[in-house]
C-alpha cells in the first residue's frame, strides 16, 4: 500500500469526499404500423422527434433539461439518458427510476404529435419503450455507470479489481436472461454476459471490455479522471442499481490506496462471467490463476472483505459506503442461504419466478413456444409503452426494497448538490429569461439581446455556485 494523497478523493480536512456517479441507461424503441408491422423509418424519426419533447435542442442528437440530466440518440434510433452528476447512491438510484417515467412520457407525446403530423404522412399504430439489456434477436444495449477518480490513479491500479468485480456481480446485479438456444428454454443471471468479449477495451459498442478505458473526464482533466462502466443491465430494483455504485466506488477506495486483487482474477475473466451467468443456483465454480475453483458469491465475498477492511482501516470510506458495504456483504450472506428469498431486492430472482409462472399457465407447450412464452415475459416486465410492464409496476407498488414514494415518482428529485444541480439551476433561469441557451458537462451558452453568446466553463463537478455563472445573467437578462 502507499500513503500518498495524489489518488485520494479528500474533503479540505482530509476526510473521504462523496464520489461523484451517475447512471447512462441505454433504451430500445419500435414503432409499429396499424396492421402490427415493424416500421425502421418511422422509428428513426420519432427517436428524434423525441429530442423536441424533451426540451429545445440545439443539434439532433442530445439536450440538457433544467434538472441537469441529458437525453441523446446513441446510434441511430437509439435514445439514452444520462441522469446529472449525483453523490447520493440511493437519489442516483431513484434518478433512474426517474428516467424511465420521463422517457415514457417523451416518447408518448412525440408519438402523437409525429401521427399528427401530415407532412410525414404515417399513423403510428403503437410505440414499445423498452428499459433493458438486451433483444430476442440478440441486439445490446446497456446500463452504464460512471465514477469520479483522480488523475493519478491510473487504470494499471484499478484494471484486475474491476474486471473481477464486474464478472462477479452480476449474482446480484444481473438482470436475468433467457438463453438464445433455439431448443430449449434456459434461464440465465446476466443479460451482458456473452456480449463482454475483452477484458479491457476502448470501445463502448464493439469489443466491449469488462473494464472500459475510454479517457473523457468531463470535467478539468488534470486533476479528475471519469470510470466509465459498460458491462451494468437495465434493472428497476434500487437497492441493485444503489449497490452497484456503492461496491464500485468502495472497490475504487481500496484502488486509491493501494490494495491488490491479482490473487482473485480467473484464468479466462470473460468466460469466467459466462460460466457464472449460465448457474441460477450460484453453485458454478470458476478457474483461477493460482489453481483454486470459487463461485460468483466467493468471488464478490473476496472483494467486499478485502477493500471494506482495508478501507476502514485507513478511515477512507464515507458514513453511505460504511452503510452500503453492511448491506454488500449482507445480500451475499442471503444469497448463499436462498437465492430465491431475495425476491424483493433482486430482479433476476423476481424475473425467474414470473417466466417459471407464465410457463406454468401455458402447460404442455412444445419447446419451441417456451422460448417465446419466456421472451414475452421478459419484455413485459421491462416495458414503459405502452404500457408500463411488471418492473414499473412492481416499483410502483413499494416492492422492491427502497422503492421511491409517491412524491419521488410524481415529481421527481430535487436537483442535486453539484455541478449537475448549478447546471439545472441555471438552465432554469436562463429559459424564465425567455432565452434559448445550450450546454454540456463542462459549460453553460447563453446569447444575449444583441446575438452575442456568453459561455460559461464549469470543470469541477463538485461545484454548487458560480460567480460567473451569476454575471453571465446580468449580461444577458
Amino acid at each position: 500500500m502507499t500513503d500518498g494523497t495524489e489518488r485520494l478523493l479528500l474533503t479540505p480536512d482530509g476526510g473521504p469526499r462523496d464520489r461523484i456517479v451517475g447512471f447512462e441507461t441505454e433504451y430500445g424503441l419500435s414503432t409499429r404500423d396499424r396492421s402490427g408491422k415493424y416500421n425502421e423509418l418511422d422509428t428513426i424519426i420519432l427517436a428524434s422527434r423525441g429530442m423536441r419533447q424533451f426540451g429545445s435542442a440545439k443539434n439532433g442528437l442530445m439536450q440538457y433539461k433544467d434538472t441537469g440530466e441529458r437525453i441523446y440518440l446513441d446510434v441511430g434510433d437509439h435514445p439514452e439518458y444520462s441522469t446529472a452528476e449525483e453523490i447520493s447512491f440511493t437519489d442516483a438510484a431513484d434518478r433512474v427510476t426517474e428516467g424511465h417515467l420521463k422517457m415514457a412520457r417523451v416518447y408518448a407525446m412525440a408519438a402523437v404529435l409525429l401521427s399528427a403530423d401530415k407532412s410525414i404522412h404515417t399513423e403510428i399504430g403503437s410505440v414499445d419503450l423498452i428499459a433493458n439489456t438486451c433483444s430476442p434477436d440478440g441486439q445490446s444495449w446497456a446500463s452504464h455507470e460512471s465514477y469520479l477518480t483522480r488523475r493519478r490513479l491510473s487504470p494499471t491500479e484499478y484494471t484486475t479489481a474491476l474486471a473481477v468485480h464486474h464478472l462477479s456481480r452480476i449474482v446480484w446485479s444481473g438482470a436475468g436472461k433467457v438463453s438464445k438456444n433455439p431448443h430449449h428454454y434456459r434461464f440465465e443471471l446476466s443479460e451482458k454476459a456473452e456480449h463482454i468479449f475483452e477484458l479491457t477495451s476502448l470501445t463502448t459498442t464493439r469489443n466491449r471490455a469488462l473494464v472500459n478505458e475510454r479517457d473523457e473526464a468531463l470535467a478539468d482533466a488534470e486533476i479528475y479522471r471519469r470510470i466509465h462502466v459498460i458491462t451494468g443491465e437495465s434493472v428497476f430494483s434500487p437497492f441493485v442499481n444503489a449497490l452497484r455504485l456503492a461496491s464500485g466506488s468502495i472497490v475504487l477506495r481500496a484502488c486509491e490506496i493501494g490494495v491488490n486483487f491479482e490473487d482473485l482474477k480467473p484464468v479466462w475473466p470473460t468466460r469466467a462471467m459466462r460460466e457464472i451467468s449460465a448457474d441460477p443456483t450460484l453453485k458454478a465454480t470458476v478457474e483461477m490463476e493460482d489453481g483454486r475453483h470459487l463461485t460468483g458469491i466467493d468471488l464478490q465475498r473476496a472483494i467486499a472483505e478485502r477493500s471494506i477492511a482495508a478501507t476502514m482501516e485507513r478511515d477512507y470510506l464515507t458514513a453511505q459506503e460504511q452503510e452500503w458495504g453492511q448491506k454488500w456483504l449482507e445480500i451475499l450472506d442471503d444469497l448463499e442461504r436462498d437465492p430465491l428469498g431475495c425476491a424483493k431486492k433482486l430482479d433476476w430472482v423476481v424475473k425467474q419466478k414470473r417466466i417459471e409462472s407464465a410457463l406454468q399457465a401455458q402447460g404442455g407447450s412444445s419447446r419451441e413456444s417456451d422460448i417465446a412464452i419466456a421472451w414475452k415475459a421478459v419484455l413485459d416486465y421491462h416495458r414503459l409503452l405502452p404500457a408500463e410492464g411488471d418492473g414499473m409496476q412492481l416499483l410502483r407498488k413499494g416492492f422492491y426494497d427502497g422503492s421511491p414514494d409517491f412524491d419521488v415518482l410524481e415529481n421527481g428529485l430535487a436537483l442535486p448538490p453539484t455541478r449537475g444541480g448549478l447546471r439545472g439551476n441555471t438552465l432554469f433561469r436562463l429559459h424564465s429569461l425567455g432565452l434559448d441557451p445550450s450546454a454540456d458537462w463542462k459549460g453553460i451558452k447563453a446569447g444575449s439581446r444583441d446575438s452575442l453568446m456568453y459561455r460559461v466553463v464549469l470543470n469541477d463537478p463538485y461545484q454548487t455556485d458560480s460567480e460567473r455563472i451569476e454575471r453571465l445573467l446580468q449580461m444577458v437578462g
